[in-house]
């Protein structure tokens, strides 16, 4: 859809709730030495509401603010990047406060996400825009980000290379920020291939949203629940009519949804039950037999994953994981020097001139 660019002041421009928020999105003086430095590359997008007649913003949030604070500071060479006003697109198709809250997903400011249901909530709504998978992970790096702090220090270093020429370089921070929060990216997905019922349930019982009345949740659901759900759901999808269009959908789910949840909601927990595993055992051991790790720890934990109680060796490495958690919280520097030299022979072991022992 096409739409007509036209220009306003930052203060004719309103600033309303918005669903993508992340803890590093909030960089208002770095975008102002950006639109000091070449301007505005896309326009902020707004509505008008009926109710009041004010331009609310839905896209473009940091830019909003990174203009008021250089009009503010530099008002001269605000003038001469933005004569007539910052460019702004008016959403005709936008009517109503519903429609707005659905197209708020993008760089915003003013509410903190902090649940993952909220995060599968964004990646719901961009993905019934048509957005790819890429496009969603670039418009949600905050939330995925929040959610994932053990970065590679590799692809820390290389996207903040990149974002010295963010422009040039838009496409290979896209594709690199996707393989970052891949694995946030499909269990968000997976809760997306099934009925609304499942969303529901993941924020009423993380963030204790109340449910629909007359639905019913089960005890817990994991993200691991989910993917089972959403592989029940793709069972469905198969079963097509006499013209060869599937019979059920996320409206109208089939047998091996139902049975699949029915079993969730009639589970219960077990005593002394903890969080599900990041990996099940069988995993664990398949990595271990395809040489993907190979580290003592690793098979002491697989060990201890498939069963075998109080497994020797797993105290000491606790002990060290504690150190290391206190040397990285406490000595960020020393921490970052650790991992470079780890980085090092972990290259040196891949060229062949160090052999892995």
């Amino acid at each position: 859809m096409n739409h007509q660019i036209t220009y306003k002041g930052p203060k004719e421009l309103t600033v309303g709730l918005n669903t993508r928020v992340g803890d590093k999105s909030n960089d208002f003086e770095g975008m102002a030495r950006s639109l000091e430095d070449r301007g505005m590359d896309e326009p902020v997008q707004c509505w008008q509401n009926p109710d009041t007649g004010t331009l609310e913003i839905l896209r473009g949030h940091r830019r909003h603010a990174g203009a008021t604070i250089l009009m503010g500071r530099n008002p001269e060479v605000f003038k001469q990047h933005f004569p007539k006003g910052i460019p702004v697109i008016i959403r005709k198709d936008i009517t109503n406060a519903s429609e707005a809250a659905l197209a708020k997903v993008d760089h915003g400011t003013v509410v903190t996400l902090k649940y993952r249901c909220e995060r599968d909530r964004a990646v719901i709504i961009l993905k019934n825009e048509g957005c790819t998978e890429v496009e969603i992970v670039s418009r949600c790096e905050g939330i995925f980000a929040k959610h994932q702090t053990a970065v590679p220090s590799t692809k820390r270093d290389k996207l903040d290379e990149l974002r010295k020429d963010s422009i040039k370089n838009r496409v290979e921070i896209r594709k690199l920020l996707h393989e970052t929060y891949k694995g946030q990216l499909q269990a968000s997905i997976a809760v997306w291939k099934c009925p609304e019922i499942v969303q529901q349930c993941l924020e009423h019982l993380e963030a204790k949203v109340d449910l629909p009345k007359g639905k019913k949740c089960p005890a817990k659901l994991t993200y691991g629940d989910v993917k089972k759900l959403a592989k029940a759901m793709e069972e469905d999808m198969t079963i097509l009519n006499d013209k060869e269009i599937p019979v059920h959908s996320k409206g109208n789910p089939g047998p091996a949804f139902k049975k699949t949840w029915a079993d969730l909601l009639t589970a219960k927990p077990k005593d002394g039950e903890t969080r599900p595993k990041a990996m099940s055992h069988k995993d664990m051991k398949r990595q271990l037999d395809e040489g993907i790790w190979d580290s003592e720890g690793f098979k002491l934990l697989t060990q201890q994953h498939s069963g075998q109680k109080g497994v020797k060796g797993l105290k000491a490495i606790d002990a060290k994981l504690y150190l290391v958690d206190l040397v990285s919280k406490y000595e960020p520097k020393m921490w970052k020097d650790f991992c470079k030299v780890a980085e090092g022979i972990k290259e040196r072991i891949a060229d062949g001139t160090l052999e892995a022992k």
